[in-house]
């Protein structure tokens, strides 16, 4: 709780997604370069593109730690990976 003095960072993320439409609500994102890997690596290697992916969103990102984070010298939490509803 309360404000924090952490610095603002602003940032692009990427989403590889169909040609449907919705908001960018618990969905994956990455940077530039893991986004084209997931292509790469894993949509473009079968017909049709897995999860009928068309299409590439860049989405602006501002994000600043919360005052408990930034006691523990923190900006990002840690990550974890979760796909198909399992960490």
């Amino acid at each position: 709780p309360g404000s924090s003095d952490a610095p603002l960072h602003t940032f692009y993320v990427y989403r590889a997604q169909s040609d449907a439409s919705y908001p960018p609500k618990n969905v994956n994102a990455a940077n530039l370069i893991g986004a084209m890997w997931y292509l790469q690596h894993e949509v473009v290697t079968q017909t049709p593109p897995k999860f009928g992916i068309t299409r590439i969103l860049r989405y602006r990102v501002q994000t600043k730690a919360p005052a408990r984070l930034l006691a523990a010298g923190m900006d990002f939490g840690v990550r974890y990976a979760y796909d198909s509803q399992k960490c």
